[in-house]
C-alpha cells in the first residue's frame, strides 16, 4: 500500500489572533504565524521570544487552528525570520490556494522569489541603530507594487539612513514606504516631523497593537 505524503513541518514560536498593527493594512483582524529562528540579532529587537525554541506543527495543524476564526481571511507570517525555514513556502502555498489574504514579514536577507505571486512581501530594512545594518540588500531591487517596505527609527541618522535607502532604490515610487519609531526611544511626533519637512509620500506608522496592548 502507498504511502500517504507527510505533511510539511513548521517550527512555530505562537499562532495568534489580533489586529495587525503595521503596514498599509493597520487595524485590520488578522491570524499572526510567527515562526521560531532568526538570523539576526537587532539591539532593539521586540520579538526575542522568537529566538527561543518553539512547536513543531504540520501545515494541517496550523490550518485547523486558523479555522477557530473562519471569519478572519489575514494572514501574515512573521517571525523571527520565517524564511530561515524551508516549509514556509509550502505554508504561504497553501494558505493562499484556501483565498486567505497573505503578509510574509522579513529583514530581506533571502531569496523571496520563492513565494507564489499572491504573497505581499513586507522588507524590514535595518538601520544603523538596529547593529545589523548592511549596505545592500538584493531584495530591494526585486519588490513589487504588490509588496511593501518598512523602516524602524531610533534617531535621526536612522532617518537620514532610510530615506536615502528608499530613495535610492527609487521605492516611493513603486510601493508603500512606512517609517516607525522605535518603541520607548523616539516620538512618533519628532518622526512625524521630519517625514512631513520631507514631503515625500512615506507612512508613519505608529505599530497600533502596541498603543492597543501595551498602553
Amino acid at each position: 500500500m502507498p504511502s500517504t505524503p507527510q505533511s510539511p513541518t513548521l517550527i512555530i514560536s505562537e499562532i495568534f489572533h489580533s489586529i495587525q498593527g503595521e503596514t498599509t493594512l493597520a487595524g485590520w483582524p488578522c491570524f499572526f504565524v510567527r515562526l521560531s529562528g532568526c538570523n539576526l540579532n537587532c539591539d532593539w529587537c521586540d520579538t526575542p521570544q522568537a529566538h527561543s525554541p518553539g512547536q513543531t506543527l504540520t501545515l494541517d495543524e496550523i490550518e485547523r487552528r486558523l479555522l477557530t476564526f473562519p471569519s478572519c481571511q489575514l494572514v501574515a507570517i512573521t517571525g523571527g525570520e520565517p524564511m530561515m525555514q524551508a516549509g514556509v513556502v509550502a505554508l504561504a502555498e497553501s494558505l493562499c490556494g484556501r483565498n486567505y489574504r497573505l503578509q510574509l514579514f522579513t529583514n530581506g536577507r533571502y531569496d523571496l522569489s520563492r513565494l507564489p505571486k499572491g504573497v505581499s512581501r513586507i522588507v524590514d530594512i535595518k538601520p544603523p541603530s538596529s547593529g545589523e545594518c548592511v549596505d545592500e540588500l538584493p531584495a530591494l531591487g526585486k519588490l513589487n507594487p504588490r509588496d511593501e517596505v518598512k523602516v524602524c527609527i531610533a534617531n535621526r541618522e536612522d532617518y537620514d539612513w532610510a530615506l536615502e535607502t528608499v530613495l535610492k532604490h527609487q521605492l516611493v515610487e513603486l510601493l508603500p514606504v512606512s517609517f516607525s519609531p522605535v518603541w520607548g526611544t523616539i516620538d512618533a511626533s519628532q518622526l512625524a516631523k521630519w517625514i512631513l519637512d520631507d514631503g515625500l509620500p512615506i507612512r508613519l506608522n505608529v505599530q497600533l497593537h502596541k498603543l492597543i496592548w501595551l498602553k
